[in-house]
């Protein structure tokens, strides 16, 4: 079963609700350097 990044970004944020409730942009790209997905989450300027 494939899986696309809005999937993923959508489990996420339901298993994570405080991540919407504190305001955090998530981003998620797939690194095929890495060869994994990658998600970012942002507030303001600072960034993990």
């Amino acid at each position: 079963m494939a899986y696309t990044i809005d999937d993923l970004k959508n489990k996420i944020l339901e298993m994570y609700s405080e991540v919407n409730e504190h305001g955090f942009n998530v981003n998620i790209y797939y690194s095929e350097e890495k060869q994994a997905y990658i998600i970012r989450f942002q507030k303001g300027t600072s960034e993990l």
